[in-house]
């Protein structure tokens, strides 16, 4: 008949079922293979050995003088005076909060390209050069007002 299923059809469409179902996970592994193939030969060096990258730089301080290296991550205070800095030089940081946010990230990039800084400066050489800049700016006001009353 054709419209039953008797007793000796049942194994053999479980087994077709089965095979169905391999080929499924089989199309999906090899998909996942295909979208995972750029990430893990990225993580795999020339030679063959797994390549490790940090994400983040490291603060480095020297115990001995206690000066902060060039790559150290700014505290909140410092991106605060950064932020002041960088709106003294008419670059709109947003609130001056001391949280590095999109404003910031945005105002300091623009300083970047206005004072023709490395693309690659970090945090801290921006932080340096506006403070520098600042002081700079203010001793030169300062020497311009003592001129202008002698």
């Amino acid at each position: 008949m054709w419209g039953t299923i008797t007793p000796e059809d049942s194994p053999m469409r479980s087994h077709i079922q089965g095979v169905f179902i391999l080929l499924f996970v089989a199309i999906a592994l090899m998909i996942l293979a295909r979208m995972a193939a750029p990430v893990v030969q990225d993580a795999f060096g020339d030679n063959g050995a797994i390549v490790a990258e940090s994400a983040e730089v490291v603060d480095v301080v020297d115990l001995a003088d206690g000066s902060v290296s060039a790559d150290a991550d700014l505290t909140g205070e410092e991106v605060a005076i950064l932020q002041a800095n960088l709106a003294e030089q008419g670059f709109d940081p947003g609130p001056i909060d001391g949280i590095l946010g999109r404003g910031t990230r945005d105002a300091i990039s623009a300083a970047i390209s206005e004072y023709k800084l490395d693309v690659n400066s970090s945090d801290r050489a921006v932080f340096n050069y506006l403070e520098s800049l600042s002081e700079a700016l203010k001793a030169a006001a300062a020497a311009t007002s003592d001129l202008s009353e002698g």
